[in-house]
């Protein structure tokens, strides 16, 4: 699995409150944003086990290096 397919899981997983993402993804801070998140994920030590948890449809929040940039997403949305 590739950084990118990784994030695209992660974003799935959290669907509900980051559907926006995908719609924002044609701006250029977007687009910075998914792109420091892929390379989070792609020197995360904890790939094997958010594969695994993904894969499981579990939440790999509370050991992802991307999960603050997720909450804060979220709180973005929300306000």
């Amino acid at each position: 699995m590739t950084a990118q397919t990784a994030v695209q899981k992660l974003t799935d997983t959290f669907a509900d409150g980051l559907k926006y993402i995908r719609e924002l993804n044609e701006t250029y801070e977007m687009s910075r944003v998914l792109r420091d998140m892929e390379r989070v994920c792609a020197l995360c030590p904890h790939k094997r086990r958010c594969i695994e948890d993904l894969a499981a449809g579990a939440s790999p929040e509370q050991y992802c290096p991307n999960e603050p940039t997720i909450k804060r997403l979220q709180s973005m949305k929300a306000a």
